[in-house]
């Protein structure tokens, strides 16, 4: 039977040549990982109207020396500070402060906001820049969000220097949103500005360094994406995280703008996701260029979109992705089902000649197929089966294992190399190298089909490496010998750069969660590669198996001598103190697995195991270790009946919820069995649901709030309050500290103090 140029080429290629193929390809995976890097930092003495992250670090320095979870006095420390520099610059401020409540999650506060004002010269419409400057408690903030908040203060000192601009730009500082975007909410819904906002540019963050990338915007975004790649000078962005994120339950303060409608973009960095959230999100673990990158963003779009005509926003969506974020390539979504059709056109051509030439038989494509799948299936379900082996059931998702994620990740991916492999090696045994490559092809044909089809923004990541892999099936036997390697490397680029820079940040942001979904995109990534690989030869199949296994186990070695807990990658654990009024008993107890010397000072040897939610109401229902503690606490809420009334649903009760000193959280439980309608908290209503009556009020003010509700329970309803406190009472607090290897845990039940009381009315 006739032989193609790619089946000729697989059998006469030198192991000299493969070999340099696939260390070039290898070279592709590297450059796209790491080709998205935030720019340089820029020095403090750089022209006043260029943003320079070295004079935006001073303002951090300042910001990031405390805690300031929202109604902290640390909190207020923070907002003057940042009040004082706008006032300094000479902008417009104000200050709203709001009492908030989010139905969504049940949970509410009082909060305040911070705003500038950077007049335009004949304002269509106003450029918001948002970023939240509360922490949570235990982090410094230094990335999550003061990096942001510096480099706000930054760029308008930036833009004030510079030309004027068309539109306003408002810089808005919002408090609270670790707690439920409650400053957000509280703009959009209730500040007189907020009506004057074209387009929002928010600023997060999920790690201490890597690229500020644009990772989310409004839906309808095609003049905003526009707007983006012709203005800023590194962007790295793609359509297919904005796809997914829009599935996903998180939430950051720019969830409130696109709810109500704004058109926008959300950036975040998040290499080092690991310090997120906790005692290492300091100055000392921050990249500059991070913060650099975070401004530089933020001038460019001010400029672009404050130079102009804002009035509607919305167009229809496009599909993007940058390439070695230096150049954004976009282009609407009607184009996508018109290059799916092209690409599927050209192989269809492909598959007419080589019927036509006998190159290719139907059979042997089946057979391919079928030994793709094998490999498609296997080596994920090998990976997912290690990766509960491997990883430590921490309450946390084996944090230690986590600093060394890579190398687990670079293991994983050898082996799956191994597995795949070999079924890829032992297709080429028994049929044609082209007949496997159509294989292949056919497979990414239907994946590119679901995804134009359902996920347009995600389809780029199948449609371009198949174009580019079909042009080479189908002008590989016209090209001269000495230009088919070359050919081959071509072809190798747009797949490599593509998804290795895609899973980087899927790995990021996801973790071991994602670990076997990786591996399934390393099996189609060599399924559409069947050329290159065709040069290795097909008798190869075991010293391939045997090299990727060595290099699984060399990953897993280093994994096991490296995975231990050091002050560069401490350990975490937990400990709460819980005292219940009702019954006047306390607790300390831990969420971890097992004492160490530092939880141990508190629990002893003799601890009881039992879900935390047996003894803290509300809380996760995880096995937790308790030990008994003396009364250190005492409540600190007062609850007195303003009003009562009768009517004919039942009895209606005015309450009004007191602190005595000032508390960070108290969460109310309501007996849902004889509540009528909603509650009003605050003065508004929170609906309730039967499975969680409650609703977390975050930074009470000394007035109180007030609560509302009507009650079928004539003469005993009951109102159990659950108040929260960050650190440990006296004298736990003074109790030998952790060691250097460890750290609170990035969670709620750790260093606080819990106070539980039931009032009756």
């Amino acid at each position: 039977m006739p032989q193609s140029a790619i089946s000729t080429m697989a059998k006469q290629s030198s192991t000299r040549s493969a070999w340099l193929l696939f260390m070039l390809m290898a070279g592709f995976v590297v450059l796209g990982i790491y080709s998205q890097q935030p720019p340089a930092a820029v020095s403090s003495d750089a022209p006043a109207s260029q943003f320079s992250s070295g004079r935006a670090f001073l303002h951090l320095e300042q910001l990031a020396q405390v805690s300031n979870p929202a109604g902290s006095p640390h909190n207020a420390e923070v907002r003057a500070y940042v009040l004082d520099e706008l006032q300094r610059l000479g902008l417009p401020t104000q200050v709203q402060r709001a009492s908030v409540i989010q139905p969504r999650w049940q949970s509410g506060g009082d909060v305040v906001n911070i705003m500038a004002r950077l007049p335009g010269n004949a304002s269509s419409k106003a450029v918001l820049v948002v970023s939240h400057y509360d922490t949570v408690a235990r982090s410094f903030g230094a990335s999550d969000n003061k990096a942001a908040v510096a480099a706000m203060l930054e760029a308008a000192r930036a833009l004030q220097a510079g030309a004027s601009l068309q539109n306003d730009i408002i810089f808005l500082f919002t408090d609270g949103e670790e707690v439920g975007l409650l400053g957000a909410k509280a703009f959009v819904e209730g500040h007189a500005w907020a009506a004057d906002v074209g387009v929002v540019v928010n600023l997060e963050a999920r790690g201490t360094g890597g690229p500020a990338m644009m990772f989310e915007t409004s839906d309808g975004n095609g003049w905003l994406i526009q707007g983006f790649a012709a203005s800023t000078p590194s962007p790295v962005a793609n359509s297919a995280s904005f796809e997914i994120y829009q599935r996903m339950s998180n939430d950051t303060d720019f969830s409130m703008f696109k709810q109500d409608g704004f058109g926008g973009l959300n950036f975040a960095f998040m290499d080092k996701p690991l310090h997120y959230h906790t005692v290492l999100d300091s100055l000392a673990n921050l990249d500059e260029r991070s913060l650099q990158h975070h401004g530089a963003n933020v001038v460019a779009l001010a400029r672009h979109f404050g130079d102009s005509e804002i009035k509607e926003t919305a167009s229809s969506n496009r599909v993007y992705f940058d390439v070695l974020g230096q150049r954004l390539i976009h282009y609407p979504t009607n184009w996508v089902i018109p290059l799916l059709l092209f690409t599927g056109g050209l192989l269809l051509c492909n598959l007419r000649s080589g019927f036509a030439r006998g190159w290719l038989g139907i059979k042997g494509i089946l057979i391919g197929l079928g030994y793709l799948l094998i490999g498609l299936v296997s080596a994920p379900v090998v990976v997912q089966i290690l990766v509960m082996l491997f990883t430590e059931e921490h309450v946390l998702y084996g944090w230690l294992q986590r600093y060394v994620g890579l190398w687990y990740l670079g293991g994983f991916a050898a082996l799956t190399l191994a597995i795949a492999g070999f079924f890829t090696f032992s297709a080429l045994g028994r049929i044609k190298a082209d007949e496997l490559t159509v294989a292949g092809q056919f497979l990414w044909l239907c994946l590119a089909a679901l995804t134009s089809l359902f996920v347009p923004g995600v389809s780029y990541l199948f449609i371009w490496p198949l174009l580019f892999s079909v042009l080479l099936t189908g002008i590989f036997p016209y090209l001269p010998a000495k230009t088919r390697f070359l050919a081959l490397l071509a072809a190798a680029a747009p797949p490599l750069l593509l998804w290795s820079a895609f899973l980087r940040v899927v790995f990021l942001a996801l973790d071991f969660g994602i670990s076997a979904g990786i591996m399934v995109m390393i099996v189609l990534l060599l399924a559409l590669l069947i050329p290159q690989f065709a040069m290795l030869g097909r008798t190869r199949r075991f010293a391939w198996a045997g090299l990727w296994v060595t290099a699984a186990i060399g990953c897993f070695l280093v994994v096991a001598i490296t995975s231990g807990a050091t002050v560069e990658q401490p350990d975490i654990n937990t400990m709460l103190y819980h005292y219940d009024a009702d019954d006047n008993t306390a607790v300390w107890a831990s969420i971890d697995r097992e004492p160490d010397a530092f939880t141990r000072q508190f629990l002893g040897e003799n601890y009881e195991t039992a879900p935390l939610r047996e003894r803290l109401v509300g809380a996760w229902s995880i096995p937790t270790m308790f030990a008994s503690a003396p009364v250190l606490s005492e409540p600190l809420v007062n609850v007195r009946l303003i009003e009562e009334g009768q009517s004919a649903s039942g009895r209606s009760l005015h309450l009004r919820l007191v602190p005595t000193e000032p508390i960070f959280c108290m969460t109310l439980w309501f007996d849902p069995q004889t509540l009528v309608g909603d509650v009003f908290v605050a003065g508004q209503p929170v609906p309730w649901m039967a499975e969680n009556p409650s609703i977390r009020y975050y930074g009470p003010q000394a007035a109180g709030i007030d609560v509302r509700l009507t009650t079928t329970d004539l003469t005993d309803f009951p109102l159990t309050i659950l108040e929260h406190q960050h650190g440990l009472p006296e004298p736990a607090a003074s109790l030998p500290t952790r060691a250097a290897t460890v750290i609170p845990a990035p969670t709620d039940y750790t260093d606080s103090t819990f106070v539980t009381k039931t009032w009756r009315f």
